[in-house]
């Protein structure tokens, strides 16, 4: 009885004592990635800025994590990205807020995610990265198009005269009723000016 006893202590004792080493086995990355493994197996590059750390999902041990985008190199099509980190286990990257990070992802854009095993970084530490990956792009959302509403001036509408324009009739119209006046004026100064030679 005695000696069964030792043995469920020892292989308990045996239990624990590898615990350790299994999580470090599971946390252990098979050497340093380069620059060029990163640019030929992720799915996104690029630099953003961590404006939101959501809470973890208890169920899978994933952290929410939101990022404004600054500038991108590979994968991204918009100016924010979500991507996820694992927060419960061996392996997660650990992001701090208001920072911004050089992030190499992997994943569809709908569901990145980062691992501490890849070479996602502070910005101010990814200076060896930038220098190889270039300048990269701005990234943009497109917008629709907002057409300012026509002001009522705009709208109304003036319907030409029949026969010609609605702006020449009144001007016409000013000039033939002056017609009659001056040519009294040149009738009466030509009858003034034959009374004067009869004389």
């Amino acid at each position: 009885m005695r000696c069964l006893s030792a043995s469920w202590f020892w292989a308990v004792f045996a239990a624990f004592a590898n615990a350790p080493a299994a999580h470090a086995q599971a946390c252990e990355c098979h050497g340093v990635r380069s620059v060029s493994d990163e640019q030929r197996d992720s799915s996104a590059i690029f630099e953003g800025r961590v404006v939101e750390l959501g809470p973890v999902d208890t169920g899978t041990g994933k952290q929410a994590v939101s990022l404004d985008v600054v500038r991108a190199w590979k994968g991204v099509s918009g100016e924010h990205l979500t991507v996820y980190v694992n927060a419960s286990a061996a392996g997660g990257y650990s992001f701090l807020a208001h920072t911004s990070y050089l992030v190499y992802a992997s994943g569809a854009e709908a569901r990145l995610e980062v691992s501490s095993c890849g070479r996602t970084r502070v910005i101010d530490e990814a200076e060896p990265d930038l220098a190889q990956l270039g300048m990269g792009v701005a990234p943009f959302t497109p917008r629709p198009l907002q057409t300012a509403a026509a002001s009522p001036a705009d709208k109304a509408v003036v319907s030409p005269a029949a026969g010609g324009c609605g702006g020449c009739n009144v001007g016409h119209s000013e000039t033939s009723a002056g017609w009659p006046a001056l040519s009294l004026l040149l009738f009466a100064a030509a009858t003034l000016t034959r009374r004067r030679r009869t004389r």
